[in-house]
């Protein structure tokens, strides 16, 4: 048999508190596609007094110990990490799991180590631990992840390399002007963290921003930015204008710095996904994990430094450009139907890993 965990709240179900899930959300999705049963996780709400931690953990537990009677030896697990909430009961539960024949398949959503937006607690060492020491596999996003992760003693062989995350989306895709020459910004436009936006003044390139928690306020005086709104997650893809998706990230516009920055050169953005998924090729930082796919699929163009935007744009002819739009429809089709996280699970499944 084949299971996915999946963590669910009490009161309301987690798909509806955030609106970041969809990564989740499509996974969750694929795997029942492919045969996999959703096995649940349950906590109370959000209430952090006394009484309502120790009902969490209690609850939590007894899911953990449920799941534990229904799964058998050789039997898959599917989980999707990092884990919400402090369950203490996971630690004993995976570990008892995994030692006793149940293949675990966990994929790495995000790896607050490599990331480091903030200092990290001993949850998030713990739990990243217990994720690596208890998994046979790991879907870590991309090569440069796996091979940070393995310099930090992580088992080469428990590894498989995801590519770029998927972005399940059926609806057929109406552009309303494809001339436009502006670039997409899409995510969250908050200043603290998407500082390079609110700089964007510096640069000749028109931009179209979309995501929640701009500030208007900051931005008066920007006239190459048009915010056109936020938009869900499943309803995005139709509203993107432009000619071209920005990844990046950072305080800079000469290079992705800071944390988010920096975690640029390990990860697979989701909004790298979002654009490909809507057609749009990508503009990344050369120095981001991300820009070996768009130079092997030829699905963008990446630099070192906003500033050199102009002169690369300039450069690339229509039939230059052209060309990159016919491999970016071919690599939105495979995203918008899972193909990378169907390949990466029938990998794990297929594959029999003694660690």
């Amino acid at each position: 048999m084949k299971y996915i965990l999946t963590e669910k709240n009490l009161d309301k179900d987690l798909k509806n508190e955030d609106a970041g899930s969809k990564a989740i959300l499509d996974i969750n999705k694929i795997a029942k596609e492919m045969g996999y049963k959703e096995l649940n996780i349950y906590r109370l709400n959000k209430n952090r007094s006394f009484w309502n931690k120790l009902k969490n953990q209690l609850v939590s537990f007894y899911s953990w110990l449920r799941i534990i009677r229904v799964i058998n030896k050789d039997d898959i697990l599917l989980m999707q990490t990092p884990i919400r909430e402090r369950m203490f009961g996971r630690n004993i539960c995976q570990y008892y799991l995994y030692k006793h024949g149940v293949r675990i398949i966990s994929i790495l959503h995000d790896v607050e180590s490599l990331r480091n937006m903030w200092e990290l607690t001993s949850y998030d060492s713990q739990e990243f631990n217990v994720t690596i020491n208890n998994s046979t596999y790991l879907i870590v996003h991309n090569k440069s992840m796996h091979k940070k992760l393995k310099e930090l003693n992580v088992p080469s062989n428990k590894m498989i390399d995801l590519e770029i995350f998927d972005y399940l989306y059926n609806k057929q895709i109406f552009k309303k002007n494809d001339n436009s020459n502006a670039i997409v910004i899409a995510g969250n436009c908050s200043i603290k963290k998407s500082p390079y936006i609110y700089k964007l003044g510096n640069l000749k390139s028109n931009f179209n921003i979309y995501g929640p928690n701009f500030n208007k306020d900051k931005s008066k005086e920007i006239n190459n930015i048009n915010y056109k709104g936020s938009f869900d997650a499943n309803v995005i893809p139709e509203k993107l204008d432009g000619k071209y998706g920005l990844v990046w990230d950072g305080n800079k516009l000469d290079e992705c710095a800071g944390n988010t920055g920096k975690y640029l050169q390990y990860n697979n953005p989701h909004k790298a996904s979002l654009y490909l998924a809507s057609g749009l090729p990508l503009i990344v930082w050369e120095k981001s994990a991300i820009a070996k796919f768009v130079k092997e699929n030829n699905v963008g163009v990446s630099v070192d430094s906003l500033y050199e935007l102009d002169d690369v744009l300039k450069n690339i002819s229509n039939d230059d450009y052209r060309k990159m739009k016919e491999n970016v429809n071919l690599v939105s089709g495979k995203i918008r139907n899972g193909f990378y996280m169907k390949r990466a699970l029938s990998i794990a499944e297929k594959s029999r890993n003694e660690n």
